[in-house]
């Protein structure tokens, strides 16, 4: 992209080709004259101020955010009877510089918003701790016994087991017992209870700001009604942007279990590509040496696992031996009496021994095996 003609004479005063600035474009000397006419500076000017006081704004705001917090104290105090003095952030800026007091005092309503975004964290994080640790409590007591049935559960309520039934949920998905979406049972469950929780943590968090700072240069001019209104406006943002926060996460783990339980099942599941082979002989090779190196399912799997491998392998044994009575029929040249006689004959004997009867196989115009294979048909009638 081509730069504008105010670019290019930004560019040439800056590169010392034009100290005067006269391929500055008559329009912005228009506008600058304006602009100093008007008691303001020029373009230039401006943005170099605004370059030049980030770096202001941000140290201010930190230093406005800690007198909050130093101020959390008296506030408290004052609240409850007490006298204590309240330091402001103008004095302590204006003590150590005048012209920091007077950014300070032209830049106040956004130091001390930014100051008390970041400082509210302090209280908010508390408030958040205390909640989970009370939580942590309700339930070790919860689980004790030490409540009734329905208290308990009522109770409960107020500490939702969002892990657990997380858990829950990933680990019936992992064992097959249940699908891998957010609309089963216990995915629900976990994304009702995380909602729960993100709605009590934000209460938390708004609570123990609105009751610590609610002198401070952004809340004091706020009544009792203006802070319960801020307290459910954060309290629902938060709860349904974690809630929803919680939903993806859960979506993508039981998406990741389901895929990684159906590649652990692969060798119960997956039928090789026997269909590549051209002769009907290599086919039934492939076939029976599949059957011979399907891994035994193992015992120490949850039971839902287990099952669900086992009604796998069924099935793909099914569809091993149905491809197996294909390709006889086809080496039998159509003969269904005599494929079915081979198929009986192989199926009785070790996969194995069928792999190797296959193997030196030649197909010819008629119907011809190997002598292994023919041995085999004998002692097995």
């Amino acid at each position: 992209m081509a730069n504008t003609a105010y670019e290019e004479a930004l560019t040439k005063i800056a590169n010392g080709e034009d100290p005067d600035g006269s391929s500055i474009p008559s329009y912005m000397v228009a506008s600058d004259t304006l602009n100093v006419a008007n008691g303001n500076k020029t373009f230039l000017q401006g943005a170099a101020d605004i370059v030049e006081s980030v770096p202001k704004f941000i140290g201010l705001s930190m230093i406005s955010g800690v007198n909050q917090i130093y101020n959390i104290p008296a506030d408290i105090g004052n609240l409850v009877g007490g006298d204590f003095d309240r330091r402001e952030a103008e004095d302590i800026l204006a003590a150590l510089d005048s012209d920091l007091g007077a950014f300070y005092k032209e830049h106040q309503t956004g130091i001390d918003l930014v100051g008390f975004m970041a400082s509210s964290l302090v209280p908010g994080m508390g408030g958040v701790k205390v909640l989970n640790a009370g939580q942590a409590s309700l339930r070790g007591a919860i689980g004790a016994g030490k409540f009734g049935t329905n208290t308990g559960k009522a109770l409960g309520l107020l500490a939702p087991q969002r892990n657990a039934l997380m858990k829950k949920a990933i680990k019936e998905v992992a064992n097959n017992s249940s699908v891998a979406k957010l609309s089963n049972v216990n995915a629900l469950k976990a994304i009702s209870a995380g909602a729960a929780q993100n709605f009590y943590e934000a209460a938390a968090f708004e609570i123990a700001v609105a009751s610590t700072m609610f002198n401070s240069p952004v809340l004091e001019d706020q009544d009792f009604g203006d802070l319960l209104t801020n307290i459910a406006v954060g309290d629902g943002l938060f709860g349904f942007l974690g809630g929803a926060i919680d939903a993806t996460k859960l979506s993508f783990a039981l998406k990741n279990t389901a895929d990684k339980a159906a590649l652990k099942a692969r060798p119960w599941s997956f039928i090789e590509g026997n269909q590549q082979a051209e002769q009907a002989y290599e086919r039934l090779a492939l076939s029976f040496k599949q059957l011979d190196d399907m891994p035994p399912i193992p015992t120490n799997l949850d039971p839902s696992r287990i099952k669900h491998l086992t009604t796998l392998a069924r099935s793909t044994r099914t569809r091993i031996h149905n491809d197996i009575r294909t390709d006889l029929g086809t080496l039998a040249n159509g003969d269904q009496v005599v494929a079915e006689t081979l198929y009986q004959t192989f199926k009785a004997a070790p996969a194995a021994d069928a792999q190797a009867a296959f193997i030196g196989m030649i197909e010819s115009s008629g119907m011809q095996i190997s002598s292994k294979a023919l041995n085999m048909l004998r002692s097995y009638r």
